[in-house]
């Protein structure tokens, strides 16, 4: 009955000078505390200077506790803080899921369903694309899509210069953010690609999916011209929002396998460490970047890479994830002294913040646009090497820390101290007098 309950109810009843009872303090406390945090969170340099202060302090008490403690308890402490870092730079890498990973998805990996390529005997012919993806129109039904394989083609029909035009101005119209001197610039810099962009695609699909859509954005007529041999027609696209579905899918069949593994290999005596179990995620993460850094490489002469590739690596990133998150409280609250448990697991969630921070800033080395600082997204052929260069450096980071976190995991290990808490268990099990 007692499990949750504070360690001195009293203390909650006594007055704060007099006046307000301390349980209502902290209530009160909390309150002014979240409305803080709502106000810091929307300005992102004072987010960050808040972050750094608080980590600093946490950072600082930390190694003050672990100094004037007694050994076991230092070096448990100096476990935590070392893993500490080892997760930040987990999750400041694995959080690019839903970011740069998934604008890699968008924009340089094929998810379409392709049912024929144009041929030699086409050239000069028109075809008539729906722009889009799903509708209930059966006439529009029956028409292939403009996709992601006609990123990067020219169409050699002028008009639909004039559907883009037509599609960014009415969507800018309807957001409202742009100045009309801007929406003329954006017009001219889309309009005067030689390719079709991942700018004009998406700006026509959104046009072409408000309620009351104008018939002229729902279509686009596309004249074959010699360069578009071998461009591939589809029937249908996956969107790039449903592969965040995956590390959900890889969860759900491997979970209890890594769980039954766990248990199969704790009964006999070979369960991994946790520092061990932090290697392994890290250099699985890493993987995981290395399967999409190789399938950039390996892409298409349009800078398409093939699916395979960016569903291996959200698997490698699961099972990375499988190894190292489920140990990462449990370690905080074995190897804390009890009386500033509470004060770590806080520090454990400031590390992951902090890693969230970092994950924005190496996004934002994938920002791609056009030449000349032309505010659009280009053809894949010139963002699929942007991607895969930072996916690279990713990867050799995580894989080079894993390596690191390994030769660590002996000493690690030793500072856990575990035949302390052997001796603490069975002295617990013994019954009293």
């Amino acid at each position: 009955r007692e499990a949750g309950a504070p360690p001195d109810p009293a203390a909650l009843k006594r007055k704060i000078g007099g006046i307000l009872p301390a349980e209502l303090a902290v209530l009160l406390g909390t309150g002014v505390a979240i409305g803080i945090f709502m106000l810091v969170v929307q300005h992102n340099k004072v987010a960050l200077y808040t972050l750094a202060a608080t980590g600093i302090l946490a950072l600082a008490y930390l190694l003050y506790e672990a100094f004037r403690s007694p050994m076991v308890e230092r070096h448990r402490l100096f476990v935590v803080l070392i893993l500490f870092f080892f997760s930040m730079l987990f999750w400041a890498f694995f959080e690019q899921a839903g970011s740069s990973i998934n604008n890699f998805t968008d924009r340089n990996v094929d998810r379409t369903f392709e049912d024929r390529t144009l041929t030699a005997a086409e050239v000069g012919s028109e075809i008539r694309f729906r722009v889009p993806l799903r509708t209930a129109d059966p006439e529009l039904s029956n028409l292939p899509i403009l996709s992601q394989e006609q990123l990067g083609h020219r169409n050699g029909n002028p008009s639909m210069n004039e559907t883009i035009e037509k599609a960014i101005r009415s969507e800018e119209a309807v957001r409202g953010k742009l100045e009309p001197n801007a929406v003329n610039d954006l017009v001219r810099q889309v309009i005067a690609q030689p390719t079709l962009t991942m700018t004009a695609l998406t700006t026509l699909r959104s046009a072409a999916g408000r309620e009351g859509a104008p018939a002229d954005v729902k279509t686009v007529t596309w004249t074959v011209v010699p360069e578009n041999v071998g461009m591939g027609i589809a029937s249908a696209e996956m969107p790039a929002s449903e592969f965040q579905a995956a590390n959900a899918v890889f969860i759900l069949i491997f979970g209890l396998v890594f769980s039954a593994l766990w248990t199969f290999l704790g009964t006999r005596g070979l369960e991994p460490s946790t520092p061990f179990k932090f290697s392994l995620g890290l250099l699985q993460l890493g993987l995981g970047f290395a399967a999409f850094w190789y399938g950039s490489q390996r892409g298409d002469a349009r800078g398409m890479t093939a699916i395979a590739w960016l569903l291996l690596g959200y698997l490698l990133h699961t099972t990375g994830e499988l190894c190292l998150s489920p140990v990462g409280l449990s370690m905080v609250t074995k190897l804390s002294p009890t009386r500033i448990v509470s004060t770590v697991m806080g520090s454990w969630f400031l590390a992951t913040a902090f890693s969230n921070y970092l994950a924005g800033v190496i996004a934002a080395f994938t920002g791609v646009s056009g030449s000349e600082g032309e505010q659009i997204i280009p053809a894949p052929i010139q963002t699929v090497h942007v991607y895969g260069g930072v996916f690279g450096k990713i990867a050799i980071t995580a894989i080079v820390s894993a390596l690191i976190c390994f030769a660590l995991t002996p000493l690690l290990r030793k500072w856990m101290h575990p035949e302390v808490a052997e001796a603490e268990g069975e002295a617990a099990d013994k019954p009293h007098g």
